[in-house]
């Protein structure tokens, strides 16, 4: 079986194609009549005095009459025949079209206007775009056979360039009204992007603000921690002194750290690495973090649920879970008690902290996760919830809060099934 030989598309084709996509980009075809193009066929009929006129457009289809008068019914009311009714089709070459009597003339005398709309003489001249394309043609039609006199056709030939100047005119206002559409879009995007950028500086600002604050507190300590140095030559309150340094420094270094964190979240930039990772090993890792913490304010620290191997990022886990366990034991008063417990179900691995603390207003918990909120935890930069919400987020799952006042908070980080086989022993 021989190739098939490729379609060659004519350039007839092209322009045909062209000037259709310009005719309906203009708004015309199937508008309501006009004034302003009403008056050109008023003008026609009476200064060359024939029963209709018409301002005809042209498709690849039929024509529509922007303006008529003088059409008998049902032609008036639709305002458009098929092209097998048209005589202003022929005018789509940019010449006029002169007929003196239709049933003689080779180029139109099968078409069905002659018996349907009584088509005996026709002139017509093209009317076009801005850009130069015929868009169809200002006729006038008499229903017996005419000679036109070079007077008639050559006002006719001035009211068709009427028409056409009216056109032009039509197309640069909705240009005009484009671009001003346009505008107010990109103004209206720049408005948005001016907000954002605002509220990401206040944040930016209320961040900075923050931080700093929490930044002097261990400051302050150390400040003063080495002012007693100064002052107390005893080697064991020296020891106690430095403990207490140490203690400011690695809240300040946390503080940075947990900013940083933040920061990339923010960009996108924080990596992960996921591997197999014993829940019993997360678990130690956060009692060796904050037992110090919640023995020095008599809150208990308790740990439960089945030991599991899981796929997750083990160093971020625990850095979200930490910063959860630390807003708990802060928020439980003397006596109280925080539980970090693992569990599996259908729907995915559970890791949660609860506290028995001073809970948190309903109307907080909404806002809750935004970066850089501090909930009820004055003083501090809101920072550790923000890391928690991402490091969930980051493995396909979703941190959620539940709290009341007076009674406590659990704060839960969900994941999908994140559990794989333990290998058997033996």
């Amino acid at each position: 079986m021989e190739d098939a030989e490729p379609e060659v598309i004519s350039w007839d084709t092209v322009a045909s194609a062209r000037r259709l996509a310009t005719l309906v980009s203009s708004g015309l075809l199937d508008s309501d009549p006009e004034e302003a193009f009403d008056r050109y066929t008023r003008l026609a009929t009476s200064i060359l005095d024939v029963p209709v006129s018409l301002v005809s457009l042209v498709t690849d289809e039929r024509q529509f009459f922007k303006s008529q008068i003088g059409l008998e019914e049902p032609w008036r009311s639709c305002r458009e025949t098929p092209l097998s009714h048209s005589f202003c089709q022929h005018v789509l070459d940019g010449q006029p079209l002169i007929v003196t009597d239709s049933r003689k003339d080779e180029r139109v005398k099968g078409n069905l206007a002659i018996p349907e709309l009584q088509v005996a003489a026709y002139a017509g001249f093209p009317i076009r775009g801005r850009d130069g394309e015929v868009y169809g043609a200002l006729c006038v039609i008499d229903d017996s056979p005419r000679e036109w006199s070079e007077r008639e056709l050559s006002v006719l030939a001035d009211l068709a360039e009427g028409v056409s100047s009216e056109i032009a005119l039509r197309e640069r206002l909705l240009d005009e009204r484009e671009r001003k559409r346009q505008l107010e879009v990109t103004v209206g995007r720049l408005e948005t992007i001016e907000r954002q950028m605002r509220g990401q500086l206040r944040v930016q600002e209320e961040t900075t603000a923050m931080v700093s604050h929490d930044l002097r507190t261990p400051l302050s300590a150390l400040l003063f921690c080495a002012g007693l140095l100064e002052q107390d030559n005893e080697p064991d309150e020296h020891a106690k002194i430095i403990k207490r340094m140490r203690i400011a420094i690695e809240e300040m270094d946390r503080l940075v750290g947990d900013l940083l964190d933040v920061l990339k979240l923010n960009a996108g930039g924080i990596g992960f690495r996921v591997e197999p990772v014993e829940t019993s090993r997360i678990m130690e890792r956060l009692k060796s973090l904050h037992q110090d913490a919640a023995r020095e304010a008599g809150v208990e620290l308790a740990f439960s649920g089945p030991e599991l191997l899981i796929e997750v990022d083990g160093k971020r886990m625990v850095q979200a879970l930490s910063n959860l366990v630390g807003n708990a034991v802060r928020a439980t008063r003397t006596g109280g008690r925080v539980e970090v417990s693992v569990s599996e179900d259908d729907a995915g691995l559970h890791l949660a902290v609860e506290d028995t603390g001073v809970g948190i207003e309903p109307g907080k918990l909404k806002e809750l996760f935004s970066r850089f909120k501090q909930g009820d935890q004055p003083g501090k930069a809101g920072l550790g919830l923000a890391i928690a919400k991402g490091v969930a987020e980051a493995h396909g799952g979703v941190l959620t809060a539940e709290s009341e006042p007076g009674k406590g908070s659990r704060f839960e980080i969900s994941l999908p099934t994140f559990s794989i086989p333990r290998p058997k022993e033996g």
